[in-house]
Formats: structure tokens, C-alpha cells, sequence
């Protein structure tokens, strides 16, 4: 058996001031220090409601889906949401 003691000597650590701990939170602070540059006003928009879909596609398909998102600057999402729109009213408007 060994003299080594179960459990190891706690490290004592001192606590360190506040950096701060001078200041009086009642006086003003300096714009300068703390609070973020002035934005113009922000607006928010309303989130879409979404629902997830998932399907398997080919990778030859998701190649083009990228292609197209990249060639147009839009999302692929987007991209997929106009090819099945365009779909719906070519086909669905003939019945």
C-alpha cells in the first residue's frame, strides 16, 4: 500500500476584486465604456411558419438545387418552393 493520502490537497484560491468594485453603480457611466454604438431603429420581421420536409433525393438533383440556389443568390428552399410552385400551376390548373 502507498502513503498517498485518498483525496488531493484542495487548492486554496483568494477571491479577486471586482474590476469594478471603485465605481458607485449609481453614477453614470461613460457611453464610451460600456453601452454599444447607437443603431438605426430595427424592424422586426415576422417569422414564416414552416413545416419540416424531408425527402431523399439524388445527389444529381441536390447538385442542380445548389446550382440553381448559388446562380439565382437565393436559398435552396427557395429554390425548391419555386419548382414546386411552378409545377402546381402548370399542372393543376389544367384539370
Amino acid at each position: 500500500m502507498t502513503n498517498k493520502p485518498e483525496r488531493p490537497e484542495t487548492i486554496k484560491r483568494a477571491p479577486r476584486a471586482a474590476a469594478d468594485e471603485s465605481r458607485d453603480p449609481v453614477d453614470p457611466t461613460p457611453p464610451s465604456q460600456t453601452s454599444p454604438p447607437e443603431k438605426a431603429e430595427r424592424t422586426r420581421r415576422r417569422r414564416e411558419v414552416t413545416v419540416q420536409f424531408s425527402t431523399r433525393i439524388s445527389p444529381a438533383l441536390l447538385d442542380t438545387i445548389v446550382d440553381l440556389a448559388d446562380e439565382q443568390g437565393v436559398t435552396q428552399r427557395a429554390v425548391i418552393e419555386a419548382a414546386i410552385s411552378d409545377y402546381a400551376r402548370k399542372n393543376l390548373s389544367t384539370n
